[in-house]
């Protein structure tokens, strides 16, 4: 079990916690273009909602080593993309604070992004 979700063999019945959860089946399809799947499944985590994760895979298929024969990025690129995933981490999170919370946390966002700024340039 993985938090709200089980992980099951393609076929297989979900335990009766998971009968009547939502299915997300891990195929050959959602390996070649696996975006669709992370997709739900991030929504699912989301909105911490029940999943069934079907692995209808072999196992070594899932142990197989992902090869990335692309360029590496410029570390600028690395930077900034890091200020944005720092950036909606920080507006999820105040998005769960109550309205007390937000302006303390808005400061703290203000000045993580201008150490992240400085750190870029």
């Amino acid at each position: 079990m993985l938090g709200r979700g089980v992980v099951v063999a393609g076929g297989c019945e979900a335990p009766p916690p998971w009968r009547d959860a939502p299915r997300v089946v891990v195929d050959d399809g959602a390996l070649a273009e696996p975006s669709s799947v992370a997709d739900a499944l991030h929504r699912h985590w989301l909105d911490r909602r029940p999943v069934v994760v079907e692995l209808a895979v072999r196992a070594e298929e899932l142990r197989a080593p992902e090869i990335d024969r692309r360029e590496p990025a410029p570390l600028a690129d690395v930077q900034t993309l890091a200020a944005r995933h720092a950036e909606s981490a920080l507006r999820h999170r105040d998005e769960s604070l109550s309205v007390r919370d937000r302006a303390r946390a808005r400061s703290e966002h203000a000045e993580l992004g201008t150490r992240i700024k400085s750190r870029v340039r």
